[in-house]
């Protein structure tokens, strides 16, 4: 009866103790995904800012166009990356692009063209 015990605390012991490795390899998987999806956030962040700095200087209509959409195509990753909500992602990637041009005149106006964009302009 001892031995049969002991074999059973030992099963135990070994259970827990694999069930600890098991967490342990599952807390650092969820580490390492957080960091990565920080960096990820850090980068779109980082684009989203020199396209919203490339929009203002732009003088040219097509290009501001085009970077236009690139933000909102981004906008849309984001959304989908951050919130799961696919359907705006979708919606850009297969409708095409139409964009009221707001003029862009200098650096020193009170409202940049993103901003403009997304106060409803």
């Amino acid at each position: 009866m001892q031995a049969g015990k002991t074999a059973s605390n030992e099963t135990d012991r070994l259970a827990a103790s694999l069930q600890n490795e098991e967490d342990v390899v599952l807390q650092k998987q969820k580490e390492n995904k957080a960091k990565k999806s920080s960096k990820s956030l850090i980068n779109y962040q980082a684009i989203q800012a020199i396209l919203k700095t490339e929009l203002q200087a732009e003088a040219d209509k097509d290009v501001q166009i085009a970077v236009c959409q690139q933000l909102e195509l981004l906008e849309a990753i984001l959304e989908f990356k951050l919130l799961n909500k696919k359907e705006k992602l979708n919606d850009k990637l297969q409708k095409p692009q139409e964009i009221a041009l707001v003029p862009v005149q200098n650096q020193n106006q009170s409202k940049s063209y993103a901003e403009a964009l997304q106060s409803g302009i």
